[in-house]
Parts: structure tokens; sequence; C-alpha cells
């Protein structure tokens, strides 16, 4: 049963990453989408948010569907929906068509992800909560670096931007095969959704009756703390990139140094949640992360770091051409090809 559980584990965190892969490919790929269709920055950014938009209008439903068809077909349909959405934007030749393909992405990814913590309760409740939890948060920061670090050269590749998009659809169909072999819910799970059911029933709220205060403010409380974090995290790694490559720096490069941000998140993500479990104040721990991550934010700018940073991305400006030669030999691309940068996004005002 312990292993049963923590392979379970692995294939939600897989799930998870394919989903955070899925979302950086419009990031990653913005220069050779913006000349593919003519388009600027307020479209690729339209299409980036497009990713998370339908959950304003389909997280109350799912969260209906996945009491009436089960947590693992709507983990499915929403794993399947992401394939279908990234195949169609692999083969757009319009905006509109790649606009319709990352809608069709989004819905599944919204449907997915509203089942995943309840799957991921279900089987640690109790037992490893926090630890299990912490490697699904990071699940979401390691498919996002490892697409900063291996999107932009596929899409500079003689494949071109199509490729990355066939990329994460190809993971969410591996992560979609993984999940339909060892996930199953425990045995007593059923029993308590039963019992809920009926207790539901027989304690039917009264049409119009209202939630009460002392349930509705902790949860809205914790779904704006949590909705602040993440637009934070999506900013970071959405528009870091393009700008150190208008200010200079090669896609691939930028993509690199973005990255290790949220490598360290990942890494962090999960030792906060086994540090918080281990010290029986998980409350205490996530006040006085939050706080020292926000200090570090405002420190950043003035720390000897930054100038370093800025240093090492000047030194390597001034080498770049010998070491864009060495990598167009081997990607066999010729010395004539157009190099690719945020600045060739035309503007659209």
């Amino acid at each position: 049963m312990t292993k049963s559980r923590w392979l379970i584990l692995f294939a939600l965190f897989l799930a998870r990453s394919s989903m955070g892969f899925q979302f950086q490919t419009v990031a990653s790929t913005a220069p050779f989408l913006a000349r593919a269709f003519g388009v600027g920055y307020t479209e690729i950014g339209m299409l980036i948010g497009l990713y998370m938009l339908p959950g304003i209008v389909i997280a109350l439903p799912g969260g209906m569907l996945g009491k009436r068809f089960g947590d693992k077909r709507i983990c499915a349909a929403g794993l399947l929906l992401m394939i279908v959405g990234g195949i169609v934007f692999a083969s757009s030749a319009s905006f509109a068509a790649a606009f319709t393909g990352r809608l069709v992405s989004g819905v599944g990814a919204v449907l997915f992800n509203l089942v995943l913590t309840k799957m991921v309760t279900d089987w640690f409740a109790g037992r490893e909560i926090v630890t299990a939890m912490g490697a699904v948060l990071a699940s979401w920061p390691f498919g996002i670096g490892v697409a900063l670090v291996v999107q932009a050269p596929l899409a500079a590749s003689a494949y071109g931007w199509p490729a990355v998009m066939d990329a994460a659809a190809g993971l969410c169909a591996l992560a979609l095969l993984l999940v339909g072999a060892v996930y199953r819910p425990p045995d007593a799970v059923r029993a308590v959704a039963a019992q809920a059911r009926a207790q539901a029933q027989a304690q039917a709220p009264r049409p119009g009756a209202l939630i009460p205060l002392r349930e509705a403010l902790p949860s809205a409380t914790a779904g704006v703390i949590w909705g602040v974090f993440n637009v934070g995290l999506i900013v970071f790694f959405s528009f870091v990139p393009g700008l150190l490559a208008e200010q200079g720096m090669a896609l691939a490069e930028a993509g690199v140094l973005t990255s290790l941000g949220l490598w360290t998140s990942m890494a962090s993500t999960a030792l906060g949640g086994f540090l918080a479990e281990r010290s029986g104040h998980p409350h205490a721990a996530i006040v006085v992360f939050s706080a020292l991550s926000g200090l570090v934010m405002v420190l950043l700018p003035f720390l000897p770091l930054a100038a370093t940073l800025s240093r090492c991305s000047a030194s390597s400006s001034d080498r770049r051409p010998a070491r864009s030669w060495r990598c167009r030999r081997r990607c066999c691309v010729p010395r004539t090809a157009p190099s690719v940068s945020a600045s060739s996004i035309p503007s659209t005002t």
C-alpha cells in the first residue's frame, strides 16, 4: 500500500509537471509566434493568460462534475483536452486557430487541476500530507523550469515552434497513460463519499441560503493568498525571458537564467513542506517563510548578486557571436540565418 501511494504521487507529479510545461510554451516561443502570426505583445499576453482564464467560468461546475463522475475520469478528461489543444495549436496557421487550441488546453488544465489536490489528499490525509502536497506543488515550477531550458532551443531548431507544442502534448499523453495505469481511489474514500452524499441530502440547505461567514472568510482569504502568489510567479517566468532578450541576452540563455529561480522554488517548496510538517506549526512556518521571501525580493536589487549577474550578462553578450556560431554549426543552421529576439516582435501600438 505504501509503495502504491508513492507511485500514485509520482504519476500526479508528472501530470502536473506536464501542465507547467505546456503553460510555458507560449512564453518560450513568443518571438517565433509573433513572427508567424504577425502579432505583438498584447496578443502573446492574451495567449499566456488564456490558459488560466477558463478557471473563472468552469471552476465551480468542474467541482460538481468531479463529484458526479469521479476524480479519475475528470483528471483523464482534462489531460485529454490538453493533448487535443496542444495538437491544434501546433497545426495552427492563424492566430485564431492558436487561440482555439490554447483555450481547449486551458479548459483541460483547469479540470485536471481541480481534482488533483483531492486525489493527493485521499491517499495522504493524516500521513505525510504536507510532504506530499509540497511535492505536488513543486511539480508546477519543475515543469516550467524544464520548459525554460529546452523549449527556446527546440523552437530555434529546424523543427520550429510547432515542435514545442507537440512535445508538450506528448508529455501530457504520457501523463495520461501513467495516471490511467496506476491511480485508483482508496477503498475508504468510496464509503466516505457515499456517507457524505447521504448527509448532504438529509441536511440540504434551503434555497437561497448563504454560506456561513466563519466558513466563507477563511476560504476566501486562502484563495486570495494563493491567487496573488501565482500571479506573481506567472508574471515572473512569463515575461522575464523576453525582458532579458530585449536587453541583448540570447533567448535560450535568458530562459536558462530565469529557470534558476524556478529550480530554487521547486526545491524550497518540497523542503518547506517537510520542515513545516516536522515543526508541528505549519501556519507559523508559512508566515515566516513568506516574510523571508518578501524581504529577499525587496533587497535583491540592492545585493551584490544583482551586479554580478549584470556583469555576467554583459560578458556573455561580448562573447555571444563565437558561441552562437558554434551552436549554429551543431544545429546545421547557415551562418546567414537571422537571429530571433524579443525585439523582433511587432508593436501593436
